[in-house]
Order: structure tokens, then sequence, then C-alpha cells
């Protein structure tokens, strides 16, 4: 049985949705100009919402950043990559929102 919270979308998952694919297009953008391979990408997001006084506000969001690369790419160049895709993503440059991403790299085997 689907209840309504998981029936219907709220403001707030297309926001999260907003922010997670603007990481993954500028990521491909960035992986591709630095001639990085990647087999998977995987973005979970979270928010916290808190009380205020203007009322309820998004005070933080959390992603957790999954990527999988092929045995023969550096892990470094893959955390460069991701980093350099945080500091020029454009929606999560135009939010208050602080944005905490937590990266994990895999290689394929």
């Amino acid at each position: 049985k689907i209840n309504n919270f998981e029936k219907f979308c709220t403001p707030e998952h297309y926001f999260l949705a907003a922010l997670s694919g603007c990481f993954s297009t500028t990521f491909s953008v960035i992986a591709s100009n630095s001639n990085l391979d990647y087999n998977d990408l995987e973005i979970r997001t979270k928010c916290f919402i808190k009380d205020a006084s203007t009322g309820k506000i998004i005070d933080k969001v959390k992603q957790i950043i999954k990527r999988t690369i092929p045995s023969s790419v550096s892990k470094e160049k893959a955390l460069n990559v991701l980093k350099a895709t945080a500091k020029v993503c454009p929606i999560a440059n135009s939010i208050k929102t602080k944005v905490e991403n937590k990266y994990s790299i895999l290689n394929e085997e």
C-alpha cells in the first residue's frame, strides 16, 4: 500500500531533484573536460527542515555522492572532479541553504 506521501511529490522533492540534477549535469561536463572515465554516479539527497521566524525553512541539505570508476582511474583525480563540481554547480551556488557533500569513490572490479 502506498500512502499519500509516497504517491505525490512536494515542492521540497522538486528542490532536491533540481539540486541533484544540477550536480549530475555539471559533473558530467567537468568529467568530460577532464577526460575522466566513470561507470556510475549515484546521488542521495536529504533535506533538513527547521522552524524559523518566517515559517519552516530548509536549513541544510546533505548529499551522499557515490561514484564507481574503472580500476585504471585514480581515486584522487575522481575526488578532485567531484570537488570541482561542487564549487561550480549553479543551483548550489544560488541558494542560501548549506549543502554538505559526502563522497564515496569505488573501483569497479
